[in-house]
């Protein structure tokens, strides 16, 4: 379904300290979502989001992907509680599952690819969610004045 790893941590972080981190972040993102497959709808909402515009998207998929935007920022906080400051980020990668020799009963002879091959990535840096909460502040500013005018002129 999606894997989640710690990029560009400290040298010195030990490995238990990166799967504990890892753990944490992937065990706010279920919480609060709803599990994982609710991971993946969050994920999905919000990579589109980033190449649709709002009013071209569902008012359910645009409130998914801002909940994406809030909850990368928990769990990244949840995640770092013991590290501190750090410019450590994590990648969150999505790939498509496949039964064991679901080539060879389709009679694809090809060679299999690494399940990478098929997984698209996303960098959770600090400063994107900083830029994407702030852009989702002003949407949603936006969206109450507007709003806000038109009931009360």
């Amino acid at each position: 379904m999606y894997s989640i790893t710690l990029q560009d941590a400290p040298a010195d972080l030990p490995e238990l300290a990166r799967a504990d981190a890892e753990h944490r972040f992937r065990r706010t993102l279920e919480r609060a979502l709803g599990g994982p497959e609710q991971v993946l709808a969050a994920y999905k909402a919000w990579t589109t989001a980033e190449d649709t515009a709002e009013d071209e998207m569902a008012a359910e998929d645009v409130a998914l992907a801002k909940r994406w935007i809030a909850t990368v920022g928990r769990a990244r906080g949840d995640a770092f509680q013991a590290m501190g400051e750090t410019e450590a980020w994590f990648e969150v990668r999505i790939g498509r599952v496949e039964a064991p020799g679901y080539r060879q009963r389709l009679g694809d002879t090809r060679q299999e690819q690494p399940s990478n091959h098929r997984s698209k990535t996303m960098a959770i840096s600090p400063t994107k969610i900083r830029e994407q909460i702030n852009d989702s502040n002003v949407a949603i500013l936006g969206f109450v004045r507007k709003n806000y005018e038109q009931i009360y002129g």
